[in-house]
């Protein structure tokens, strides 16, 4: 089963937090090894379990 929002629901309320990007780091544009980037997509991932 896929689960996905409306674009507008993330785009309101990043637009309502103030300086959305502020404290958050800026992009990787610098090449990573893929231990690097297996590591940052985990702790950028979550499970969402629904019942």
């Amino acid at each position: 089963m896929n689960h996905a929002l409306k674009s507008s629901y993330p785009l309101n309320f990043l637009e309502a937090v103030p300086e959305a990007s502020a404290g958050m780091p800026d992009a990787k544009t610098h090449e990573q090894k893929v231990e690097a980037v297996v590591d940052d997509v985990k702790k950028a991932t979550v499970l969402i379990i629904g019942y």
